[in-house]
């Protein structure tokens, strides 16, 4: 299934500070229910969202299972409020092309999170641009300084030498009978290689703390925090992360 978000816009949905004034709680409750009689029909059916958490609770723990079961009883394309931010779920192969084949370049964005916004310099990092100009010119940039035939020539010594580390690796966990994840070691080379490309180095050793620190950025990258589904939160985004996950 894929799961395509973006941050709700409160001016452009035509609900501005100024058309309800503040009377405490009540307020925001009305405003809340307002506004979703408002995108009603502008948005896929889905299951009707509670105040403050809005969706949350119908993906239990195991969201891809709440999915599908949430497909069968409002279709193939469905909305979720997920806290503050509308999700069209996708479920089907025919919408599934639509939005990935038709109508990428739509839906060739990333969403944006407290935690890209920090580690990649508010999404303007290659892995999180989105499409346009811009992002061409930096792919074109990378095909050729990255993967360009000669490039890929030059980094054949470091090829050799981690693919040298990874049979060594495989010959000691033989060596006391170790079972050993070949899949994950295979994959764990894949980005060594590509890490001493991009980054440099002259040995595995030069480029280990470059390594954790990716690993890590990484790991905070794809996290959940619930300070990107409630507004009530984003005030403690970070703390979350670093209370969650480090």
């Amino acid at each position: 299934m894929a799961l395509l978000t973006r941050w709700s816009d409160p001016v452009r949905s035509g609900l501005v500070p100024g058309d309800i004034a503040p009377s405490g709680g009540g307020t925001t409750v009305a405003a809340a229910v307002l506004r979703l009689f408002q995108r009603a029909e502008k948005q896929p059916p889905g299951p009707w969202p509670l105040p403050v958490i809005w969706n949350l609770h119908v993906l239990g723990k195991l969201p891809h299972q709440s999915l599908r079961k949430l497909a069968k009883g409002y279709g193939p394309i469905m909305c979720l409020r997920v806290g503050n931010v509308p999700a069209i779920v996708v479920s089907s192969p025919e919408a599934a092309k639509l939005f990935l084949q038709t109508h990428d370049r739509i839906v060739a964005g990333h969403p944006k999170t407290h935690a890209t916004d920090h580690i990649f310099y508010r999404g303007k990092g290659i892995a999180l641009i989105d499409y346009g100009p811009h992002r061409q010119s930096v792919r074109r940039l990378c095909i050729s300084q990255l993967l360009s035939p000669s490039k890929i020539n030059l980094f054949g010594p470091v090829r050799k030498e981690e693919l040298r580390h990874l049979v060594r690796k495989i010959k000691e966990a033989a060596a006391v009978r170790e079972v050993m994840d070949l899949s994950a070691a295979v994959g764990q080379l894949i980005g060594d290689v590509a890490f001493r490309m991009i980054l440099g180095g002259s040995s595995y050793k030069d480029t280990a703390n470059s390594r954790a620190m990716i690993r890590e950025g990484l790991t905070l990258v794809g996290a959940f925090n619930l300070a990107d589904y409630v507004p009530l939160l984003r005030a403690f985004a970070l703390r979350i992360l670093n209370f969650v996950y480090l």
